[in-house]
C-alpha cells in the first residue's frame, strides 16, 4: 500500500540524523508525491471529477510556479476559462478548499522549508513566500501548523553541518 511506502520515507527520515540535505529533501519529495498521487487518484475514482483536475490542472500549476506573487481570482480563472464564481465552485469541488485558502495553505507549506533550511529573517521568509503582512503570515502560521514560525523553526530546523554536507 501507499501508506507504507510513506512511512518507509519516514523512518528513514527520522533516522536520517547526520545525513546531507539532498537526501532528506530527496525523501521529502517522494513523500509529496505519494501523497500528489494518491489524492488525485482518489480525485479521480469519483464520478465526473477527471475531467475537472485535467481542466483545472492548469491554474493549480499555474499557481504552485507564482504563489509567492500576488495572483487574482480572474487570473485564475481565466486560465481555466471558468467565471470566477464557477472557478471557485470547481476549485472547491476538487481541493475540498477555496483558491485562497489552497493558496495560504501552499505558502505556509513552503515557507516550513526556508524556515527549516535556512536562518533568514521570518520577515523575509514570509515576504518571499507571498506574504506581505508578517502578522497575517504568523496568525496563518499559526493556525495551519499549530505553532508560531519561530516555535517551528527551533522544532524542525536542519543544524548548519547537515546544510554544508
Amino acid at each position: 500500500f501507499w501508506q507504507n511506502e510513506i512511512l518507509s520515507c519516514l523512518h528513514k527520515l527520522f533516522a536520517a540524523e547526520g545525513t546531507n540535505e539532498l537526501y532528506i529533501r530527496g525523501l521529502t519529495f517522494l513523500i509529496w508525491d505519494l501523497l500528489y498521487k494518491h489524492h488525485i487518484s482518489g480525485i479521480e475514482s469519483v464520478k465526473g471529477l477527471p475531467a475537472l483536475a485535467q481542466q483545472l490542472s492548469g491554474a493549480i500549476r499555474y499557481l504552485h510556479e507564482n504563489y509567492n506573487r500576488n495572483l487574482t481570482l480572474s487570473e485564475l480563472a481565466a486560465m481555466v476559462p471558468l467565471s470566477e464564481a464557477q472557478f471557485c465552485r470547481s476549485f472547491k469541488l476538487l481541493t475540498g478548499m477555496p483558491p485562497f485558502q489552497y493558496l495560504i495553505r501552499y505558502r505556509i507549506l513552503q515557507s516550513c522549508n526556508d524556515l527549516c533550511m535556512s536562518d533568514k529573517k521570518i520577515t523575509d521568509i514570509a515576504i518571499s513566500n507571498g506574504f506581505n503582512n508578517i502578522s497575517y503570515y504568523n496568525r496563518a502560521f499559526l493556525q495551519l501548523m499549530s505553532m508560531t514560525p519561530s516555535e517551528y523553526r527551533k522544532k524542525h530546523a536542519v543544524s548548519p553541518s547537515m546544510l554544508n554536507s
